[in-house]
C-alpha cells in the first residue's frame, strides 16, 4: 500500500487539484479551502480534508461537502463517494459518483444522474461561494 498524504505546508508540489487533473478531472470538482487530503495510490482511495465544510450552487443544484469527505479515483471517475451531497427538494441526497463523459460530468444520486459540461467545473469554487 502506497499511501501518500500531503498539506499545504508540505514540500512535495503535487496538489489535491493536480491529482485530479491527471486523473482527466477537472479542478473545479474541489472547493478552493483543501487544507490535506491522503492517497492510496495502489487503489486510488482518498481523503480530502478542508478548512470547513462548504457548499455553493451548480445551476439549480445546491451542494454541499463535509469538512472531511472520501470516495476512489480512477480515470475520468470518482466512485464510493462518501461526504459530498446535493439538495433535491428539501432533503441532502449523497453523491456516490461522478464520471467524466467526454465533455460532460455525470453526478450520480442512486441510479439517478445529472450532466453537467466539464466547462462549469474549470475554476475551484470559492469557499461558501457559487460558481459564476
Amino acid at each position: 500500500m502506497a499511501l501518500l498524504m500531503f498539506s499545504p505546508k508540505s514540500c512535495d508540489p503535487t496538489t489535491a487539484y493536480r491529482v485530479l487533473e491527471e486523473h482527466g478531472l477537472p479542478i473545479g470538482l474541489l472547493p478552493s479551502n483543501v487544507e490535506s487530503y491522503s492517497l492510496d495510490s495502489s487503489d486510488g482511495s482518498f481523503v480530502v480534508n478542508l478548512d470547513s465544510s462548504c457548499s455553493f450552487q451548480i445551476d439549480s443544484y445546491h451542494l454541499k461537502y463535509n469538512k472531511t469527505f472520501t470516495g476512489k479515483i480512477g480515470l475520468n471517475s470518482l466512485n464510493e463517494l462518501d461526504g459530498i451531497s446535493v439538495k433535491v427538494l428539501f432533503f441532502y441526497l449523497s453523491i456516490n459518483k461522478v464520471l467524466r463523459e467526454g465533455d460532460a460530468l455525470v453526478f450520480y444520486v442512486g441510479s439517478f444522474s445529472a450532466s453537467f459540461p466539464v466547462s462549469d467545473f474549470s475554476e475551484c469554487p470559492q469557499y461558501g461561494c457559487g460558481l459564476d
